[in-house]
């Protein structure tokens, strides 16, 4: 093993407990998935221990009233289902409203979960446009970032007539 994957691994459990100062701190639910996870022995069991995730995961966002810090904690996890492989397609839309309605770390998860799960000709981009210009249009510069990260990732040449206008106020204020 390289001593930089080393030095990653080492301190990933501080990472996940929030000791270097972000606000990166996870559930012991997640930590111990990730443990598990590394830890099986075999792809069977790594595919058991995934599908039983899955479902938790389905069954909690099913739920009403879910507060938008345990949102940001479920799109945590179903990001990591979505790396491993797993259909997570019943998630996509917690990821779009999280982008739309969460607080600047809330929202920052939800681009971050709607860039990586949704394609630029994927039918959901419909309904992040109008986030998307409602961001651009901030005083918050963070959220204008954010908006344009997400028009960089996924917006497709057929939904910049959408956007244009909001661009060019943009730059008339710049």
């Amino acid at each position: 093993m390289t001593e930089v994957m080393e030095r990653t691994l080492a301190s990933l459990p501080m990472f996940m407990k929030g000791e270097l100062g972000g606000p990166f701190g996870v559930s012991r639910g997640f930590q111990t998935l990730i443990k598990a996870i590394g830890e099986s022995q075999s792809k069977h069991e790594e595919e058991r221990i995934m599908k039983k995730e899955v479902s938790y995961l389905q069954q909690k966002l099913t739920q009403p009233d879910i507060s938008n810090k345990h949102m940001k904690e479920l799109l945590v996890r179903l990001v990591y289902c979505n790396m491993l492989g797993h259909d997570i397609t019943f998630g996509y839309i917690h990821a779009l409203k999280l982008a739309q309605q969460g607080g600047l770390v809330e929202k920052r998860v939800g681009y971050l979960a709607v860039s990586l799960f949704l394609h630029e000709d994927h039918e959901l981009i419909m309904l992040l446009i109008n986030t998307i210009q409602k961001d651009l249009k901030s005083t918050n510069i963070l959220h204008v970032c954010m908006g344009l990260t997400a028009v960089c990732a996924l917006i497709s040449t057929e939904m910049i007539p959408a956007l244009l206008y909001v661009f060019v106020e943009l730059q008339l204020h710049m």
